[in-house]
């Protein structure tokens, strides 16, 4: 395997094999992938063709890229490159990987903490050449940048348009343990632009002595700046409301003092995204502002009701799930450690779920079904219906624990069944029988998610016959031809207690219907490890996942259209 191509599913998968999980990040490059002495030889071939890789997964699909993986690979090409030429290469390819700001701080994060630890502020205000490494990139340091990063910092702050750098200053003055003055004054960057100087002083003052500073005759993108910061400042309700209407501020900019006021929530509800409407919910659900006798709760549920932003949103079905089980049981976080102290506040308050606004959000779950983008591929699905999948909960610390495996299949079933223009679901069954223990689920493209459930509940086996074999031959014996098989149950192992992928089955499936790429996806809704150590001849044509949030679903469906 070329080591593009293994940088390709490192970058998306968080591994160097077709194994996905989301949530758990890799802070380290495996051996297998590339080591120290082959990253210092690296020709310029193979440094372009790495970039290329990561440059075409992050700004086509920006959500795909598993952002964190792909920096630390980066840090590690950057530590251990000796010719100088192609580190600026790799720097050039920065200045579009890097597309904001938390990108670029969570750069220099990695490069601080995998790098050789460098002593205090307090105690060294410089640093030597042995303490810089042989050429003052190998060992990075938070009190020290090369004059290739300061090269690179400088040509990214000049990329920014004085909106964007508007927009960066007023929104974060620190992520990821960096500011923007740390950066500006380690990297000795100049702003030719008066205006972009006037905005990025705002990063070495307060913004009291900001806006006391202005004159009212500022460049129109440098007056938002003096006003968000006004803003911040402010107590006055209506000064604030004002403000934020003018410039169509979002939440990031209210200051915490006036969250209580609904009269800010209610201009700020135009200009949120559907994603972040839905971030907001349970922080106005926690101040209790969507009580029934509330106006403010009638407009948060007929912003969750419009359909016209939940179609732009494309949210998979998953999300608008797991933000329902959320709010209608009355929590806000999926890890217990912040839901357990959350909880103590909620029984102090009283606070309950608004009936309405679940109502809105169980409408708006089954609408995600019919906006959510299609593939384009022919798929044969197959679900596990026994009793344990409705028992047992979804992996995933990003997935609400009310959400079961069963009903995460079918919400991923029914996603590809109406969206797609050929898929058929089958189940397991309890008897081996004359279709070898498969049976055709025959659910329709009008039934909603609560029909399709209580449908599925009415057909549950206490115990089914588990092989991942069975769909390809029941496949093969009723001549369907399909693009993608995918298999989902609880735990992949048990459908293959050998660790063994049904190559026999795949190979003589393929040769009945006379299709030669014919991909696999296994998803294990609850067990977090690797089933499949090799896959023989079906290498890079199955994919196995464990848990599922709706990354996955991206990651699943790039997967699909043979694009991973």
């Amino acid at each position: 395997m070329s080591l593009a191509l293994k940088v390709q599913k490192f970058i998306h998968y968080g591994n160097e094999f077709p194994f996905y999980v989301d949530g758990a990040v890799r802070l380290t490059i495996p051996d297998n992938l590339l080591k120290a002495d082959e990253a210092k030889v690296l020709t310029r071939s193979e440094c372009v063709q790495v970039l290329d890789v990561i440059k075409k997964a992050v700004v086509r699909v920006k959500s795909l890229a598993r952002i964190d993986e792909t920096l630390v690979l980066v840090v590690f090409i950057l530590r251990h490159l000796a010719d100088p030429d192609l580190r600026s290469l790799v720097y050039e390819a920065l200045c579009e990987i890097l597309t904001n700001f938390n990108d670029l701080t969570l750069f220099l994060m990695y490069r601080s903490r995998l790098g050789v630890p460098s002593p205090p502020p307090s105690t060294t205000t410089t640093t030597t050449n042995d303490d810089a490494g042989a050429n003052g990139e190998n060992t990075p340091s938070k009190t020290h940048f090369s004059s290739g990063l300061k090269s690179f910092l400088q040509k990214w702050y000049d990329k920014q348009t004085l909106e964007q750098l508007t927009e960066m200053i007023g929104e974060h003055r620190k992520l990821n343990g960096w500011r923007h003055r740390d950066i500006v004054s380690l990297a000795h960057i100049k702003f030719a632009d008066a205006a972009k100087k006037k905005v990025i002083d705002v990063a070495f003052q307060r913004g009291s002595k900001f806006v006391a500073d202005s004159t009212g005759n500022e460049d129109e993108t440098v007056q938002k700046l003096v006003d968000i910061c006004r803003v911040r400042m402010s107590e006055d309700p209506t000064e604030v409301s004002e403000l934020v209407s003018k410039h169509k501020l979002r939440f990031e900019h209210l200051p915490s003092a006036l969250y209580k006021t609904p009269e800010i929530w209610e201009k700020c509800l135009p200009v949120l995204s559907y994603s972040a409407l839905l971030n907001c919910l349970h922080i106005l659900q926690d101040l209790n502002l969507l009580t029934p006798q509330q106006g403010l709760a009638k407009k948060v549920g007929f912003a969750i009701g419009n359909p016209k932003t939940l179609k732009e949103a494309k949210l998979h079905p998953f999300k608008l799930y797991t933000e329902l089980q959320l709010y209608e049981n009355n929590e806000r976080y999926t890890e217990n450690v912040h839901e357990q102290h959350r909880a103590k506040k909620v029984a102090k308050l009283k606070i309950t779920p608004n009936k309405e606004i679940v109502k809105k959000l169980r409408t708006a779950f089954e609408q995600s079904f019919d906006h959510y983008p299609a593939t384009g591929a022919r798929l044969i699905i197959t679900l596990d219906n026994r009793h344990a999948m409705y028992t047992k909960k979804v992996l995933s610390k990003n997935v609400s624990k009310h959400i079961s495996c069963f009903e995460a299949s079918l919400i991923i079933a029914l996603t590809y069944l109406k969206r797609e223009r050929d898929v058929k679901i089958l189940t397991y069954t309890d008897d081996e029988g004359t279709d070898g223990g498969i049976e055709v689920l025959p659910l329709q493209k009008s039934m909603s998610f609560e029909d399709a459930l209580q449908f599925c509940k009415t057909r549950q086996r206490d115990k089914t016959l588990s092989s991942l074999e069975l769909p390809w031959n029941f496949a093969k014996t009723k001549g369907m031809k399909a693009d993608v098989f995918m298999t989902i149950t609880d735990s992949i192992i048990r459908n293959a207690p050998l660790a063994k992928p049904p190559t026999q089955a795949i190979s003589a499936y393929k040769k009945a219907v006379n299709m030669s790429n014919v991909r696999h996806v296994l998803i294990g809704l609850a067990n977090p490890k690797r089933t499949f150590e090799t896959l023989g001849p079906e290498e890079g044509r199955i994919l196995e996942v464990a848990g599922f949030t709706s990354n996955t679903a991206k990651v699943v469906d790039e997967f699909i259209k043979g694009t991973l």
